[in-house]
């Protein structure tokens, strides 16, 4: 086997001499030289070993590829998203050229006119029964017939059901509004919620007539043919003799015995309020019974079965019935009347 003998270049004093770095980096190398018995074939040096071997270059090749298939698949990627965004978009502005076609076809609604008559909210009972109706006004601070708190909350709610149903944004101005009350305080006071509720609050309540006169709010007008045919059919309306016991018992309780609706209502107010009631009034028959009288001079006033008459219900129904009418009317056909100078009234609230 050769022997090799490996001899360095450099000269002792190199380690020792900072000035001379760069022979020192550039005379790196060690050099071969062969002995005697060497064969020329056997004689290599480092040069040799430093040849790039076919593996690396196969590796290097491979992470050449490999980049090369990177970048074709990311631009690849980016075409199919670039294709996505495309159809999109297209999708999208299809859709939002279909919603304008639809809406310009078919405008929203338009409001052109609102007619309402509404009840007051709750309220505190209407007739006071002497020793019996003070014991509850505890529970009706605002006094017999007012509006209560309770009557204040739906009145408002009232008011935001009609804004949202029937006014959208400036579709609507205060000044197209109406809103009249017949002259009593709770119907007054429930018309100013109403409006509260519909943030009209700025819009004046109109009271145009005293509440004996007002022939369109209210129905129990002071009229003398109305009112006498009530009085010649009171004692069949009352029921005196079907009845006896409940009258005497009103006779007996409250010092009463004319019509059975004011006990009715302050017992359905009481009990609205869940208030404890008295063990004579406590009863769902006595209940019952007071309710049937009540209904029954109702049908009275307003010439109903059983007493049917056709001018007692024109007196007392179609009064109203032609205020609205009218109103109606005036909005429908106001450009052709010449008498009617202005009528852009959009909403109007009858609080009876």
């Amino acid at each position: 086997m050769s022997t090799v003998i490996t001899v360095s270049a450099a000269p002792d004093h190199h380690e020792n001499n900072d000035n001379n770095g760069i022979l020192s980096r550039t005379i790196n190398k060690s050099k071969v030289y062969p002995m005697e018995e060497s064969s020329p074939s056997e004689i290599h040096n480092d040069y040799v070993n430093e040849q790039i071997s076919p593996v690396k270059c196969g590796e290097s090749q491979k992470g050449l590829t490999a980049s090369k298939q990177q970048k074709s698949c990311f631009r690849r990627h980016l075409k199919e998203a670039a294709i996505l965004i495309c159809v999109f978009t297209v999708v999208i502005g299809a859709f939002v050229a279909i919603a304008i076609h639809y809406f310009s076809l078919h405008p929203p609604p338009e409001l052109v006119y609102t007619n309402m008559i509404w009840r007051h909210g709750d309220r505190a009972p209407v007739h006071f029964f002497p020793n019996f109706t003070e014991k509850y006004m505890i529970a009706f601070p605002r006094g017999i017939g007012n509006l209560t708190k309770i009557g204040a909350e739906q009145a408002e709610y009232l008011g935001l059901l009609l804004k949202h149903r029937y006014f959208q944004s400036n579709n609507i101005t205060s000044e197209q509004i109406y809103i009249r009350s017949t002259d009593v305080p709770r119907t007054i006071e429930t018309a100013r919620y109403v409006l509260k509720g519909m943030s009209f609050s700025n819009v004046t309540v109109s009271v145009e007539t005293p509440k004996n006169v007002d022939t369109a709010g209210n129905p129990f007008f002071d009229c003398a043919v109305a009112m006498q045919f009530v009085l010649d059919r009171k004692e069949n309306y009352l029921l005196r003799e079907n009845f006896s016991e409940i009258y005497e018992l009103m006779q007996r309780e409250l010092n009463y015995n004319d019509d059975a609706y004011r006990l009715f209502d302050t017992l359905n107010c009481l009990k609205a309020h869940d208030l404890a009631l008295p063990e004579w009034l406590d009863d769902s028959e006595l209940y019952e019974k007071l309710k049937f009288l009540s209904w029954h001079g109702v049908e009275a006033l307003f010439g109903l079965e059983p007493f049917n008459d056709e001018l007692q219900k024109k007196i007392r129904g179609g009064s109203s019935l032609r205020g609205i009418v009218s109103r109606i009317a005036c909005k429908v056909n106001y450009l052709d009347w010449v008498s009617v100078d202005f009528c852009d009234e959009k909403f109007y609230g009858l609080s009876a």
